[in-house]
């Protein structure tokens, strides 16, 4: 299936460049024309020609003996002037970088037109004609840095302002690599899913998770640059970066590569956290490709092959608990504690892990008249199994249950294998088997059809086949979401269209489209029904779902259907831009429509088969836990689970349709000064759900509302559509002599991103479309058990629901402002330096709310409070409210960003090249994005208490890359001899990537709500201190004593601040060696050794932050987030 679909692709593309398509790309040349006296030359010819195929624009200098080339594919050019009665200058070596305005002034000798002078000149460094700030990462360096699996986009952490937000604890182990995947950053205080990813000049963005669509092999990438503030009016839908790269074209000449990249396990050093005789877990990664390019017609037109392929085989350690000898049956007997932990309201003893019968529940008049008017309720006591009802002590079967067994939850109990580690918790570990097979390529034609039309097409294919084992075989599962069977298919492709109307007009026109189909499947899927006796009563049989029921033991490993599986996602776009170009007098005018129609279809169910909870408390001494009694899988052996959820099947197909138009500027206001000024426009048509299937909650009236409802808007919501945005910028040459020059801007960047089709919180997953009943119980009266398990209980009038979701039925569009000044200055040897002063302010940013939380604090919880309780009759327990959360989507977020950041680039001469960048900011807001870690606030009544550091916040990061060519061999200052010694001791190159950053923040936190307002989300401790420690290690990284529990008889929340500590930073280096044996003139070998965290430097993960995690657990760090040493070795052969 895949060589078939290649192969047709691949005679499309050939056939169609045979007919004329051709390249369309974005960087300018510019100038000033004058002879030897400086007076200025009119209707001077000068004409820009690609030095790799021969294609030639010609452009005519103005009365003022200005000049405009553009648009101008990027490349190698030579550049050169002509006019009648003087000679003509070259300038050679020129090379065009993405999104580049590159300033070449000439001045002609008197002289005949067939006189060339010849000038071999490097491209300025300097950026005279934009005030944009930004990073050009050219094709050698995409393909000599080091990177761990070969991801082009993570270069973007390369340039100052990018903070990484998407790491993720590791223990040592390798995760498999996503082809599809991009990675996340946040660049200069905007949120991480902001970013404006970019291929062939289409959004290369996924309507799902705002990450990359299609990413290209790091050999099909020509180069790439992350424009971070300040960027061209004809980017938008963004408030982020934007990472506009462009894929490879072919040439006059026949060109190709041909590599493999081996990495294993036996390579890596040990994780921090492993121990020496821990075994290594199976790892194996081969990536391996070719990439071919060369002319269909020599001058004419041009073709791009490339392929890669990954394979991965690896095991997943996975370590879990288990039930020990007899507790599957009811036996307990081996974990009873002998000494009492305390007394029951009857006096008698209770002892730690004792398990109680729930059937001889009662309550006890102790003290005399509890539970009468204002009194407090009397306490509930139980008996213990096997221990004696009057003195509460153990008999001879003491913690054995005997009776109230449940046939399901005995099934469900049985599945669990043996230990095979000792002890009774994280007493069983397996390597569970696991594959990733990845298949990636793009196809490329240009063709130059005339001097003034060119056109081009690129399609690209990738085919992703992931495998991962759960913790436990068979039927018994207790994966995750990651587990099973994932799927995914990416095409995406464009065509370019270039015509040049007159000299000083051009047309650009450009269509695109992504696709993305994505499956996950647990191992489970396809299998038949489960046995009748693990069924739960009233679970429906859908074939979709064949699992079992998820089953969750408090304390030990959950078994059954991982949630969130099955899931169906298809997110498809299609992209129309037009760009006029104009150059008129010092004018070059830019202007534009752009069209973006966007799908996501979506079949995800979060507790298909339901999902049942058990915490100990049905066995606790009085039903309420905390008292080191109770067993949550005794509770699961007795058919008592304390919540229970189940979802229903539905389907979505978000639809959004998204507008722009801009106009821009550049005009040359004297030889000094260059204006940059610009206007863009966005619209963006609300969410909406293409059968209606979506609903918004009015809470003026107190009702939910179905699209298509009378009276509300058609698509539940009503977008502003005065989304102007100025660009306005300056770049000023003070001295002609020196080369210096001052830029400054600003810029509103509307941020349609957080609005995207993918979005998980949306109003599709609402009543009556979506449907996710709740029921808990209070320890006492169990609202659901395994004997009739959902049977009647799916019914949207005598349940819980999961919550309901609204948004702003006028919502305002959230948009950040960027402002920016700085300095560049060459000095000799092509280094640059630039300082610059960055700020960013975002406003109208997506918050979420729970408008159901209890307004003020309680001296107890009392669910009734709530502002949308409507309390729900028996048999529910007293206190059950229809509805748990209302989660509110408004736009009433802010965040600023300002920082000092500096930058150092050499362009390569002399066999060296580097980059350093050095970023010290600060980023606050007052809540993250909606899509990540905890977003609720900690009091959704005081949002302004959210106000803090980010946790993007990355006060001071340094990363450097470097490429260094040893000046060892043949042709080189030592040892210059051919043969075999040149052989041994030439072309050798060193490289790297130094990082060097502080800690994210990260904020102290309790388990529990002493507030009593029922908020969903993370409360904060009180602060008594700083929490700094002297000498900060994973063993205890801040000082817990700090940071006491809130203790407010009448309910309060924490006075502690939103992330006020400061977790481990990372000091890492990436190196690669690199040695090139040439066979002959054209073709060479190369062979790498790249070293990922060189020197095994530990770059530890946040600390646990939780203080109810107690001594020993709270402050304590578990893992890392970068990985140990791991080396990768390849061999690469250039033609």
């Amino acid at each position: 299936m895949r060589k078939t679909t290649f192969a047709v692709v691949l005679l499309w593309i050939l056939n169609t460049a045979v007919t004329g398509w051709a390249q369309v790309d974005t960087a300018t040349v510019t100038g000033t024309v004058r002879d030897a006296s400086g007076a200025v030359v009119t209707n001077a010819t000068v004409t820009a020609t690609e030095t790799d195929t021969g294609i030639k624009v010609t452009a005519k200098s103005k009365s003022d003996g200005n000049y405009v080339i553009t648009p101008l594919k990027i490349g190698r050019y030579s550049v050169s002037a002509e006019a009648s009665g003087f000679q003509t200058e070259t300038r050679q070596n020129i090379v065009l970088d993405v999104q580049q305005n590159v300033r070449l002034d000439f001045q002609l000798r008197v002289g005949s037109v067939a006189q060339t002078a010849e000038v071999i000149s490097e491209t300025p460094l300097l950026e005279t004609e934009t005030a944009s700030l930004g990073e050009v990462v050219a094709a050698q360096q995409v393909e000599e840095f080091p990177l761990n699996g070969r991801r082009y986009t993570d270069l973007a952490e390369l340039t100052a302002g990018v903070a990484k937000v998407t790491e993720g604890p590791v223990n040592g182990g390798s995760t498999p690599t996503n082809g599809n995947a991009g990675g996340s950053f946040a660049v200069n205080g905007t949120r991480g899913d902001q970013n404006d990813f970019i291929l062939d000049g289409i959004d290369n963005v996924s309507n799902d998770n705002a990450d990359v669509a299609i990413l290209s092999s790091v050999d099909a990438i020509a180069e790439f640059k992350i424009q971070t503030s300040n960027y061209s009016p004809e980017f938008g839908r963004g408030g982020g970066a934007v990472i506009n790269a462009s894929t490879k074209s072919g040439t006059n000449n026949f060109h190709g590569e041909v590599w493999e990249f081996l990495r294993n396990q036996a390579f890596d050093a040990r994780g921090f956290f492993e121990q020496p005789n821990d075994r290594k877990a199976p790892y194996k990664q081969n990536q391996f490709g070719a990439a071919l390019g060369g002319p269909i017609k020599r001058d004419k037109a041009f073709f791009f092959l490339d392929y890669e392929g990954t394979r991965i085989h690896q095991a997943q350690t996975d370590f879990a608990t288990v039930p020990v000898a007899g507790e599957s049956t009811g036996d307990f007997s081996s974990i009873l504690g002998q000494v009492s932990s305390g007394t029951d309201a009857l006096g008698r003893p209770v002892f730690p892990n004792e398990i109680f019968d729930p059937s001889t529940t009662r309550t006890v008049n102790n003290p005399p008249g509890c539970g009468a008017g204002a009194n407090p309720p009397c306490p509930v006591v139980r008996d213990g199994f096997g221990f004696d009802p009057v003195t509460g002590l153990p008999g001879p079967q003491a913690n054995i249950i005997t009776s109230g067994l449940s046939p399901l939850g005995l099934a469900y109990a049985a599945l669990y294998p043996a230990p095979n580690l000792p002890g009774t918790a994280n007493n069983y570990v397996v390597n569970a088997p696991g594959y990733d097979q990845i298949d990636q390529m793009d196809a490329r034609a240009d063709e130059n059809v005339t001097s003034k039309i060119q056109l081009f097409q690129r399609v690209s294919l990738t085919e992703d086949t992931r495998f991962q084992a759960p913790v436990f075989s068979g039927i018994a599962d207790g994966g995750s979401y990651n587990t099973g069977n994932r799927p995914l298919e990416a095409y995406g492709g464009v065509l370019g269209l270039t015509h040049t109307i007159n000299p000083n007009v051009v047309n650009s026109l450009r269509f695109g489209f992504n696709w993305v189909h994505y499956i996950s499947n647990s191992p489970s899927y396809g299998q038949k029904y489960p046995p009748a006796n693990l069924q739960v009563p009233g679970v429906p049989n859908n074939p979709l779902v064949n699992g079992l029921t998820w089953f969750a033991p408090s304390a030990y490993a959950g078994l059954g259907e991982p949630l969130f599986t099955p899931t169906r996602s298809t997110t498809q776009d299609i992209q129309l831009n037009d760009t006029l170009s104009w150059v008129h007098g010092k004018h070059l005018i830019k202007a534009g429509p752009q069209f973006r129609f966007d799908q996501f279809n979506l079949l995800q169910i979060g507790q298909p088969r339901g999902n049942l909870s058990f915490n100990g408390q049905f066995t606790s001494s009085s039903g309420t836990g905390g008292d080191g009694s109770g067993n949550g899988l005794a509770d699961m052996i007795l058919g008592l689970p304390i919540s229970s959820v189940i979802s229903t099947v539905t389907y979505f197909g978000n639809r959004q349709h998204t507008y722009g138009a801009f106009v821009e500027d550049n005009y040359k206001a004297t030889s000094k000064l260059t204006l940059d000024l610009g206007l863009r426009y966005d619209y963006a048509t609300p969410l909406y759900e293409a059968h209606n299937r979506e609903s918004n909650f009015d809470y003026a009236k107190g009702i939910i509302v179905p699209a298509g409802t009378p009276g509300y808007p058609k698509h539940l919501a009503t977008p502003h559509k005065d989304n102007f945005a100025p660009r306005i910028g300056f770049a000023y040459s003070p001295f002609p002599s020196r080369p210096l020059v001052i830029r400054a801007g600003y810029g509103r960047f509307f941020a349609f991103y957080e609005i995207r089709t993918g979005d998980p919180l949306q109003v599709d997953y609402n009543l009556p479309f979506f449907f996710e009943p709740t029921f808990n119980s209070d320890g006492i009266t169990p609202s659901v058990n395994l004997t009739t398990g959902f049977t009647g209980l799916i019914d949207p009038n005598n349940a819980t629901f999961a919550g309901v979701t609204s948004q702003d039925f006028n919502p305002e569009t959230p948009v950040y402002d960027q402002w920016n000044v700085d300095l560049e200055y060459q000095l000799p040897g092509q280094i640059l330096i630039s300082p610059a002063y960055v700020g960013t302010k975002g406003t109208h940013l997506q918050v979420l709310r729970d408008l159901n939380q209890i307004p003020t604090p309680q001296p107890t919880f009392d669910p009734t409070l709530a502002p949308f309780c409507d309390p729900l009759p028996p048999p529910q327990p007293a206190g059950t409210c229809q509805f748990a959360t209302f989660t509110s989507i408004t736009n009433r977020g802010n965040s600023t960003y300002h920082a000092f950041q500096l930058k150092a680039e050499k362009r390569t001469s002399h066999g060296l090249y580097f980059l350093t960048a050095f970023t010290y900011g600060k980023a606050i807001n007052d809540q993250p994005e909606i899509c990540c870690n905890s977003p609720w606030p900690q009091d959704s009544f005081n949002i302004r208490a959210e106000k803090g550091l980010a946790d993007f916040d990355n006060r001071k990061r340094w990363v450097t890359s470097v490429d260094y060519e040893l000046p060892v061999g043949k042709g080189r200052p030592f040892l210059n001899q051919s043969g075999v010694l040149d052989a041994i001791v030439g072309g050798w190159h060193l490289g790297g990537i130094i990082t060097v950053r502080s800690g994210f923040p990260f904020s102290p936190q309790i388990g529990f709500d002493p507030s009593n307002t029922g908020s969903p989300g993370l409360q904060r401790s009180n602060q008594i201190g700083s929490g700094h420690l002297a000498n900060p290690s994973p063993s205890l990284w801040f000082n817990v004593n700090d940071f006491p529990l809130p203790n407010c008889p009448n309910g309060c929340f924490g006075n502690a601040g939103k992330n006020i500590l400061e977790g481990p930073g990372e000091r890492t280096v990436d190196l690669s060696l690199r040695k090139f044996f040439n066979f002959t003139e054209q073709i060479n070998l190369e062979f790498r050794a790249e070293f990922f965290n060189a020197f095994n430097h530990a770059v530890f993960s946040q600390p646990d932050s939780f203080i109810t995690d107690g001594a020993g657990a709270a402050g304590v760090i578990t893992s890392t987030v970068i990985p140990q040493r791991q080396i990768q070795f390849a061999l690469k052969l250039h033609f």
